[in-house]
C-alpha cells in the first residue's frame, strides 16, 4: 500500500500481499481512482490496527482472569489433600503410625 514514482513527477498507487506464500503487488494506477483505493487501504489499516489494540487489551485480561483461576484451582487442591508432583495433582496417602 504504497505510492510509487514510476516516472518523472507521476506516481502510483500499488498494494502488496501474499498468496500462497508468494508476495503479490497489485496495480491501481493514478489519479482519483487510485486515491480512492489508497484512502480504503489506509482506513482498512487503520481498523485492523485498531482491532489487534483491543484484541491485545482482551487477551492481556483473559491472561489476568487464567492465573486468578489457577491460583484458586490450586488453593483447592491443597485444601483438599492434594499436593503437586511434577505439574501433577497428588493425593496424600493417609499415614499410619
Amino acid at each position: 500500500m504504497s505510492w510509487e514514482p514510476r516516472t518523472k513527477n507521476k506516481k502510483y498507487f500499488f498494494t502488496k500481499h501474499r498468496v500462497n506464500g508468494k508476495l503479490v503487488r497489485e496495480y491501481y494506477g493514478r489519479g482519483p481512482v487510485a486515491e480512492l483505493f489508497a484512502r480504503a487501504d489506509r482506513q482498512t489499516a487503520e481498523t485492523l490496527s485498531a482491532e489487534r489494540a483491543q484484541f491485545a487489551r482482551l487477551e492481556s485480561a483473559l491472561d489476568h482472569q487464567e492465573q486468578l483461576l489457577r491460583l484458586l484451582i490450586d488453593a483447592h487442591l491443597i485444601l483438599a489433600g492434594y499436593y503437586n508432583h511434577k505439574g501433577q495433582w497428588r493425593k496424600h496417602r493417609a499415614r499410619i503410625f
